[in-house]
């Protein structure tokens, strides 16, 4: 992901000021997020069209969001615009999908998609063990597996220097790793939790 320069986003007062009918804060919201959330479209669907559709809903649903005091971490703001973003898409990309199957011809059905019982076990022991972690760590890690963004962002996000994103990163992830056993196996699953 790109680090966009900019000014340093205070997110509580950001968040408060919103809440708040500050429409100026809006438009500050608007412009720090717009290309970031533009960019995270764009690496996920290749489809310019696409991108700006979802790109508008998204917008909306934040400031929505926003104004009606729903961001119950407002620290951790960047984080929860990476999680509707990636919400908003996979929300739009099954409208897409209900609508091309709606269209099919009366009579074809497909089967169900096999469940891998011991896949989902696994993903709700790593899930557990993260719960485990402390608070920091959490973050960290949730901001580089599931949102991708970079220890240079999370430090910015989280106002710690990159080396000590990478240090508290490197330290979870032994800590999952010795607990979970899984050896390389636990990377892995950590990447696909959703």
């Amino acid at each position: 992901m790109v680090n966009y320069p900019g000014p340093a986003l205070d997110p509580v007062s950001l968040c408060t000021r919103i809440h708040n009918g500050d429409r100026a804060a809006e438009t500050e919201f608007f412009i720090y997020f717009q290309r970031r959330v533009r960019a995270f479209l764009g690496g996920r669907t290749k489809d310019r069209q696409l991108a700006e559709e979802v790109f508008q809903e998204i917008m909306m649903a934040l400031l929505c969001s926003l104004r009606e005091g729903r961001v119950r971490e407002p620290e951790m703001l960047t984080s929860y615009v990476y999680g509707v973003a990636r919400n908003q898409l996979l929300e739009h990309l099954r409208r897409r999908a209900r609508e091309r199957l709606d269209s099919l011809p009366e009579g074809v059905d497909f089967p169900a998609p096999q469940v891998d019982h011991e896949e989902q076990q696994r993903y709700r022991t790593v899930e557990r063990e993260i719960a485990k972690l402390d608070r920091d760590d959490r973050k960290i890690l949730s901001m580089t597996l599931v949102e991708g963004l970079k220890p240079g962002e999370i430090a910015e996000t989280l106002r710690l220097t990159s080396e000590v994103v990478r240090q508290r990163k490197s330290r979870a992830l032994k800590k999952l790793v010795a607990r979970l056993g899984f050896g390389s196996q636990s990377h892995r699953s950590l990447r696909l939790i959703p």
